[in-house]
């Protein structure tokens, strides 16, 4: 999505970890293919990718390790150790966002540079605006969007489904990053199952549509716990299917709804003579 490792600009990243012992947080690693792709891109560096379950790609270098750690038991452990901090896609597993964020900026070294990722839970149009969802299974109305209902019935109306939007202000609130050095954040517009604007490769929208009929099945369970009848939640997994799969088909249509998920980046460089927040 972001052709890069990240979202800022390189001459940030470079000046961060130009020194022969650099460091590297990535908190919420996953599968741990950004950690290994950032071990190689510096190899001076020392990348450290930690999560709840410990997790490698097959092909890691010598400067890149991989860590099993629960968050919500603090970060006391990566206090003031690490020249670059990367977290994405956490926030929504951690109830308190200002605790979640003044930890992740504790592990900063004086001047060191924190980035942070979240996507949206809900689903914008073409046109960058919210998508109404399908209000009932007999609802006929083209423009309301049965992606947008599945997640609405997961709790995408929850502040955790729109955190990203608050990135920038959890960041201001820690006080470690003085007005002129800047929070600066990024919106991305993904598209899922059609080709986007110029500034996508073609192959994202087809990803974002493999990865969007893997969501929907992967929390098929949630939905049957909350108490919807399979058969619901089938019909509308089916639903979410087509609505994606004719956006992908190009047909021209006008009537064809075409959706984005939002990607929200932030981030800041702490100031060289550092911060003790309390």
């Amino acid at each position: 999505m972001l052709n890069s490792l990240y979202p800022c600009d390189p001459t940030v990243v470079d000046g961060v970890l130009s020194h022969a012992d650099s460091f590297v947080l990535d908190l919420g690693s996953g599968s741990g293919i950004w950690a290994a792709q950032m071990a190689f891109e510096f190899p001076n560096a020392t990348v450290v990718g930690v999560d709840t379950s410990h997790s490698a790609p097959l092909n890691v270098p010598n400067n890149c390790f991989f860590e099993s750690h629960n968050i919500s038991h603090g970060l006391a452990r990566y206090y003031a150790r690490f020249d670059l901090v990367h977290c994405r896609c956490v926030a929504g597993v951690v109830p308190n966002h200002n605790v979640l964020v003044d930890e992740l900026v504790k592990c900063l070294r004086p001047g060191g540079l924190i980035i942070l990722g979240e996507g949206d839970l809900r689903v914008y149009t073409e046109h960058k605006i919210l998508a109404p969802m399908r209000r009932s299974d007999e609802d006929v109305d083209p423009s309301h969007s049965w992606l947008a209902r599945y997640l609405y019935e997961l709790d995408a109306h929850s502040s955790a489904s729109t955190i990203g939007w608050h990135l920038a202000t959890l960041l201001t609130r820690t006080g470690a990053f003085p007005a002129a050095s800047g929070v600066t954040t990024k919106q991305l517009y993904v598209p899922i199952g059609w080709e986007g604007d110029a500034s996508m490769a073609p192959e994202v929208g087809e990803l974002m549509k493999r990865n969007c009929q893997d969501f929907v099945r992967s929390w098929k369970s949630k939905l049957l716990q909350k108490g919807f009848p399979p058969l619901q939640v089938d019909f509308w997994i089916r639903k979410v299917d087509q609505e994606i799969g004719v956006a992908a088909a190009d047909t021209g249509d006008s009537n064809v709804l075409r959706l984005c998920n939002v990607w929200h980046y932030t981030w800041a460089v702490m100031p060289s003579d550092g911060l003790l927040i309390a």
